[in-house]
């Protein structure tokens, strides 16, 4: 029979000394009178011949819910689990003092280190704060009236903005390209440090300056280039090609790089634009082409001048 000055409180399960029922007993752990609060965690079952059944580590099962107005433990040392409450937290604490904090006023969620840093929150809005790094193997994504979000393939990884629009990194090569509406848009190669916009012209508040200072050149020399390559140029005007339905380009004045090619080899780049063999132009040949070709000029108007006189 159990014992008769049992007492069931708030708290937990209560008896003046040992509770015993059908050949069991739950014996006062730590011998201090009664089996109250004091021996949570440390409760055995004892048979009533006092051989221990099952010690503080064993299970408890119950068909409906066991209940504890302060705290509720698990003493195994390989699990060391420990539910307990207060006025602001319910509390599920490890062995070594890492612990889940669940806050009874918002229902925000904390894990804490041992020194009860928070090291993980997860807010009641459904956001996440890591103290730390976060590492996922598959995708990252944050889902609102903006998407944003982190992913994979198999040698591409991915920044995404809203649905079409994302940064995509090549961890075979580097390279690195901003790409929308299923077109790359601006590249970044690492291969040869080239840096292209695929779509249209670069625009800035002022010129754009190409590194010239002598300190980061060698084999200098003067160039005979001039008048001879500047005569056999052939100005055409011409359209781009649309490369998506984004852009109307205007009719341009310029010239094609393989005209200029056969004329002036240096002033022709192959670009490689998406992987495709295309030819770019840089100006700075044909200017130079065109200095010469003014000082040939000048002094053949020099010496008209002096055979006049």
């Amino acid at each position: 029979m159990l014992a008769s000055s049992v007492i069931v409180g708030a708290g937990f399960l209560s008896a003046a000394n040992d509770i015993c029922g059908q050949n069991r007993c739950i014996a006062d752990y730590n011998d201090d009178g009664p089996v109250d609060g004091s021996d949570v965690g440390r409760v055995a079952l004892y048979d009533t011949s006092g051989n221990m059944v099952t010690p503080g580590l064993g299970a408890i099962t119950a068909a409906g819910s066991i209940s504890a107005g302060s705290g509720f433990a698990l003493n195994q040392s390989s699990i060391g689990g420990y539910w307990s409450a207060d006025p602001t937290y319910g509390i599920f604490s490890f062995s070594g003092g890492w612990r889940w904090l669940w806050q009874r006023s918002n229902g925000n969620l904390f894990w804490q280190n041992t020194s009860g840093t928070n090291l993980l929150t997860v807010a009641n809005d459904g956001s996440v704060t890591a103290n730390g790094s976060v590492t996922a193997t598959a995708a990252v994504n944050a889902m609102s009236d903006l998407y944003f979000g982190f992913s994979q393939q198999s040698t591409t990884r991915l920044q995404s903005f809203g649905n079409t629009w994302y940064w995509a990194w090549n961890t075979a090569n580097g390279d690195l390209s901003w790409n929308g509406g299923g077109t790359s848009r601006w590249v970044m190669r690492v291969s040869d440090g080239l840096a292209y916009n695929n779509m249209n012209a670069v625009a800035g508040y002022g010129a754009y300056i190409n590194l010239s200072d002598a300190s980061v050149k060698t084999d200098i020399a003067d160039a005979s280039h001039g008048l001879q390559q500047i005569l056999q140029l052939q100005p055409k005007t011409f359209r781009r090609k649309a490369r998506s339905n984004d852009f109307e380009h205007d009719l341009e004045l310029g010239f094609v790089a393989q005209d200029v090619q056969a004329v002036l080899p240096h002033a022709v780049r192959q670009a490689n634009f998406a992987d495709e063999p295309l030819l770019g132009l840089t100006l700075d040949p044909i200017v130079a082409a065109l200095v010469n070709s003014i000082k040939t000029m000048a002094a053949q108007i020099a010496e008209l001048k002096a055979a006049r006189a």
